[in-house]
């Protein structure tokens, strides 16, 4: 229910019958590893720094297609705070 309240993506997923929604597991293969953990760490946390101690310009290169995919503006938001502060 989290992600679902947290992103139209998997608010669709979740909640029109798409397959999705009879498995026990969903991969998505198109994501890295690595930035997809601290995308629903995000998720779940809201706080870009509890996923992650510092943002690298390559973890944000890798993030920014991600959160427009799956829509989550608020780690829009903290990303470019992050980056901006680190200027």
């Amino acid at each position: 229910m989290i992600l679902a309240a947290r992103s139209p993506y998997f608010f669709t997923m979740f909640s029109v019958g798409m397959t999705e929604t009879q498995q026990a597991r969903v991969v998505f293969e198109e994501v890295d590893g690595d930035i997809f953990k601290i995308f629903l760490e995000f998720l779940y946390s809201g706080d870009l720094h509890r996923c992650v101690e510092i943002v690298t310009p390559d973890t944000a290169l890798h993030l920014i297609p991600v959160i427009h995919h799956y829509g989550i503006l608020s780690l829009s938001l903290s990303l470019s705070l992050s980056l901006s502060l680190s200027l």
